[in-house]
């Protein structure tokens, strides 16, 4: 039963969103595009790739935060997917 709850644990957590890990890694450490809003117009920022060190704790942020990302994003599945 313990490995069936680890299992199902796991799956839940590879189906999460990992918002925290997935801003860190956008729009820091990796190149990216990005308004410039005094200049009006779409700049390229480089990525600074020693935000890849913070990349264990953004890993454990998303686990923490799963019990509100999880039923979140069941509410909006069962609402249709996300509406932009």
């Amino acid at each position: 039963m313990k490995e069936l709850n680890i299992l199902l644990l796991g799956a839940a957590l590879m189906f999460a969103s990992g918002c925290v890990t997935q801003g860190l890694i956008d729009n820091h450490a990796k190149a990216h595009r990005e308004d410039d809003k005094e200049k009006k117009e779409t700049v390229w920022v480089d990525g600074q790739p020693a935000y890849y060190f913070l990349l264990p704790f953004t890993v454990a942020a998303d686990i923490a935060t799963s019990p509100i990302q999880i039923p979140m994003m069941i509410a909006v599945l069962i609402n249709g997917g996300p509406h932009f």
